[in-house]
């Protein structure tokens, strides 16, 4: 199956797609960043092997992408203490005193994370920072999916002990 087929699947699904990101993601913008990104794969896919099943294999790459975008969303949302309700939107410009409070909190954060030890660090970034899911954190350090949970839980627990400490944290 050649990348032809695989663009043509992705015209012939797109819409789908798009409704499947917006129910996602909830928010219109975000979809159409993943349509973009699904496209962009798919120009890159021209040099290697199409895959077999173009269809499934362009909603596998729609859900990774719109779980990614959500991680990266709570994520965001956990460092800058917005709502854990990703679907809210947030005000188009923070007010002067929100910004130094966030800045503050971040400064912070990054300082509290730093105070973790080496592994929980290595898998608390992994796994908040750079998006990663469970298993894919286990597997690119080989250790445990369990392992993997128990140590972000703890990471995550010292991380809004120390912010609640500081008066960081609600």
């Amino acid at each position: 199956m050649s990348s032809a087929s695989l663009a043509a699947a992705y015209l012939k699904q797109r819409e789908l797609l798009a409704r499947f990101l917006r129910r996602r993601t909830g928010c219109e913008q975000a979809s159409q960043d993943l349509l973009n990104d699904i496209w962009l794969r798919i120009a890159r896919s021209s040099q290697t092997d199409a895959p077999e099943n173009p269809e499934a294999f362009l909603q596998r790459v729609a859900s990774n992408l719109a779980g990614d975008w959500l991680r990266r969303r709570r994520f965001r949302a956990t460092v800058v203490g917005e709502a854990s309700d990703v679907a809210e939107v947030p005000e188009p410009a923070p007010r002067a005193e929100d910004r130094l409070h966030y800045r503050e909190a971040l400064e912070f954060l990054m300082k509290v994370v730093e105070e973790l030890p080496p592994k929980r660090k290595e898998v608390f970034i992994l796994y908040r920072g750079e998006g990663l899911s469970v298993k894919e954190v286990a597997q690119r350090l080989g250790i445990a999916e369990k392992t993997v949970e128990h140590q972000v839980a703890k990471a995550l627990l010292h991380c809004r002990e120390r912010l609640a400490k500081e008066g960081l944290w609600p």
